[in-house]
């Protein structure tokens, strides 16, 4: 007859884990993302000195000014405003979040934006927070929304509502990074659908993505959100490329 032979403890492999993991931190320390500075807090990725010297972006009018001259059909938004401008930094920090699932970035640009909004005087009854949604096949190969994680972050402690799938992405689009101003004002048209218009009539509505480029996709989504009797729109990004 063999032997059994008894478990482990709970306790004891409790006590090896966090020996282990005491090792592995201490033989390879966690360093800042953009920096590479050891990182006090386990649960950072980037130290506060650099999201404290992240490049503002420029004011609204400005943003809204520039993304106005460069869209190739009518604006169907209000305003847009951002938190940064595009920089090695802010373009690293991106990368992270959208292809490294590094999903916990999403929280601190939450956070960010939060604040920012607070200083907007936007009503929380009358606004409604829309992350810019992912074709489902898009957002099945990465795993998730970035846009969405973000807006789940910043609406926390907040009366703001956020409408997650209240629009939906109805064609794959190609990616918009190399694309001209002109070549993704096409590559969006009529990409957008709400499917949620209930909730709309009336209210305020922030639309939500982490980088705004020529605003081509966002102000897609506009349009077919005016269709539903929204007040007005407004374009907020983490980052203005």
């Amino acid at each position: 007859m063999k032997k059994r032979h008894s478990p482990i403890p709970t306790f004891f492999l409790k006590l090896l884990q966090e020996i282990s993991n005491s090792g592995i931190h201490f033989v390879f320390p966690r360093f800042c993302l953009l920096c590479r500075s050891t990182l006090i807090e386990h649960s950072q990725l980037i130290c506060d000195s650099c999201w404290e010297l992240l490049p503002e972006a420029d004011d609204s009018a400005t943003i809204t000014s520039q993304i106005s001259s460069q869209l190739h059909e009518d604006c169907y938004f209000k305003s847009a405003f951002s938190l940064w401008k595009f920089s090695s930094q802010t373009q690293t920090i991106i990368h992270y979040l959208k292809y490294m699932e590094f999903k916990r970035l999403a929280d601190n640009i939450g956070y960010f934006m939060s604040l920012k909004l607070k200083r907007l005087n936007f009503p929380e009854n009358d606004t409604i927070i829309i992350p810019i949604p992912l074709h489902k096949t898009r957002e099945r190969e990465r795993g998730y929304n970035q846009s969405s994680l973000i807006c789940q972050s910043f609406v926390k402690g907040t009366d703001f509502q956020c409408l997650d799938k209240c629009v939906i992405r109805t064609r794959y689009t190609k990616t918009q990074t190399k694309l001209s101003a002109m070549d993704r004002h096409k590559n969006v048209s009529g990409a957008f659908k709400v499917v949620d218009p209930v909730k709309l009539k009336n209210k305020v509505v922030l639309l939500i993505d982490d980088v705004l480029t020529t605003g081509a996709t966002m102000n897609g989504c506009a349009k077919e959100l005016n269709r539903f009797g929204v007040k007005e729109i407004h374009l907020f990004s983490a980052v203005k490329a």
